[in-house]
């Protein structure tokens, strides 16, 4: 992935690809904040939605099942994304 953004004195900015007109911003930057929001939110409701499953397959005492064990591998390798993420302060 290319870089869109260049560290200055501490923050960080953008040239020349991102566009102003009346309905907001656009342009390569926005585009590619807009997908990584849609990563994120996308990795966080599968991570709810796999805890649920889980849940259930729990209390049906389920847990020796190959879904329950898919279902933990995905949570940990989601946790392991999510955990990067925070470190880079973003949560």
């Amino acid at each position: 992935m290319k870089r869109k953004t260049k560290k200055i004195n501490n923050h960080y900015v953008v040239d020349e690809i991102i566009n102003h007109d009346e309905n907001g911003y656009s342009g390569e930057a926005i585009e590619l904040l807009a997908k990584f929001e849609n990563y994120y939110e996308d990795l966080v409701s599968r991570q709810e939605a796999i805890i649920k499953e889980m849940d259930k397959l729990k209390a049906e005492n389920k847990t020796n099942t190959v879904k329950f064990k898919q279902l933990f591998a995905n949570k940990l390798n989601n946790s392991a994304n999510l955990l990067i993420l925070k470190q880079f302060g973003i949560h």
